[in-house]
C-alpha cells in the first residue's frame, strides 16, 4: 500500500512539474532561424533571326541576415505562480486526497522560490464553484480540482 501512495504521489508530482515547466517555456519561447540558404535559378531562352537561339541562366545563392542581435534569451522562472488545490475529502484520508497533497507539498519544496500554493478540503461538488472564486479573487492562477464530480464546476469556471 506504501508502494502504491509513493507511486501516485511521484505521478502527481510530475504532472505539476510538467505544467510549471510548459507555463516557464511558453514565456520564454524563441523563434526558429531562417533556413541556412536560398537558391534561386532563372533561365531565359531568346531566338535571334532565323538560327541563333540564346539560353542564359542565372543561378543565386543567398544567406539570410540574423534578424536579432544580442544575446539570445535565457529561461528565468516567472515572478509568480499561486497554484490552489480542491480536494474533495480530507487530508488524513491516507487515499487519495492524501496523495494529491504529497504532490502539492513536494513541488511546494521544490519550487519554493516562485511557487506558493495552497488547498481547500472536503468541499461539495455544490460548494465548488464558490470555493474556486474565492481562490481566483485571492489571485490563484493555477486551480486543480481532484475529483470527477468537480469537472463540470471547473469547466464553467474557466470559461
Amino acid at each position: 500500500m506504501a508502494e502504491v501512495r509513493l507511486v501516485a504521489g511521484f505521478i502527481v508530482a510530475i504532472i505539476i512539474v510538467g505544467i510549471a515547466a510548459w507555463y516557464a517555456g511558453s514565456q520564454t519561447a524563441v523563434k526558429a532561424p531562417p533556413s541556412a540558404l536560398t537558391t534561386v535559378t532563372t533561365t531565359v531562352t531568346q531566338t535571334v533571326g532565323a538560327e541563333t537561339t540564346v539560353t542564359t541562366t542565372v543561378t543565386e545563392t543567398v544567406t539570410p541576415s540574423p534578424t536579432t542581435t544580442g544575446a539570445p534569451p535565457t529561461w528565468t522562472p516567472p515572478k509568480k505562480i499561486k497554484a490552489a488545490w480542491v480536494y474533495v475529502g480530507p487530508i488524513g484520508d491516507f487515499g487519495w486526497t492524501y496523495q494529491h497533497d504529497v504532490g502539492r507539498r513536494v513541488v511546494e519544496a521544490i519550487f519554493k522560490d516562485w511557487l506558493e500554493t495552497t488547498y481547500v478540503e472536503s468541499v461539495s461538488e455544490a460548494k465548488l464553484k464558490e470555493v474556486i472564486e474565492t481562490l481566483i479573487s485571492k489571485g490563484y492562477n493555477v486551480i486543480f480540482t481532484t475529483s470527477f464530480e468537480f469537472m463540470d464546476g471547473t469547466l464553467e469556471e474557466a470559461k
